[in-house]
């Protein structure tokens, strides 16, 4: 239906709130993300799927429709910094995509190795690695950083309250995108960023 231009990233999340929404028990988290990957994966790969699990009604003889070609649909697990979660990626044979909201990309790098080890039934050393971030491209690194400071600063300030963590602040949002974790600034210095 997308001709090619969609693609999922699907992770276990690190907000909770679903879980009383969906009448779901909090300490399903893993055993619920496990089985919902498992169904989605073959959903996606095989097709008529039987299937039956724990959380949910068994399925039998069922086919997607519209079907989906193989690799019509690129689906990535992401990864906000759990190893589990990077071995879950390598066990499905799925890429791997990075959620970086702070701090310095090359702290993921322990996770993209174990990733590329796999889970001793798969090794996946030329896997796809993706990375997501908090972007925003001006004319100038001036007005990109003006412009996106304020919006930056509300997103922190939000979780924040809601994670405990601490506060926005000029210092913080500039050495995030001296970090490179922010690819904020001209379309030349975010360029410059993406080619390291």
């Amino acid at each position: 239906m997308s001709d090619g231009r969609a693609q999922l990233i699907v992770g276990r999340g690190s907000l909770t709130d679903s879980f009383p929404l969906f009448g779901f028990d909090l300490t399903d988290y893993e055993e619920l993300f496990e089985e919902k990957l498992d169904l989605l994966t073959r959903l996606l790969r095989d097709q008529p799927v039987t299937w039956s699990g724990r959380f949910r009604s068994p399925l039998a003889d069922q086919y997607v429709s519209p079907a989906l070609p193989a690799g019509h649909l690129p689906t990535w697990v992401g990864v906000g910094g759990t190893p589990q979660s990077a071995v879950r990626a390598a066990r499905y044979g799925l890429p791997l995509m990075i959620a970086l909201v702070g701090g310095r990309p090359s702290r993921f790098a322990p996770l993209v190795e174990l990733y590329r080890r796999g889970s001793g039934e798969v090794r996946l050393p030329g896997a796809a690695v993706g990375l997501h971030t908090i972007g925003y491209v001006g004319k100038t690194d001036e007005e990109a950083v003006a412009v996106q400071y304020p919006y930056w600063a509300e997103m922190i300030e939000q979780s924040a309250r809601e994670r405990g963590w601490a506060g926005p602040s000029a210092g913080r949002f500039q050495a995030d995108i001296d970090h490179g974790s922010l690819l904020v600034g001209s379309p030349d210095t975010v360029a410059a960023k993406l080619a390291r």
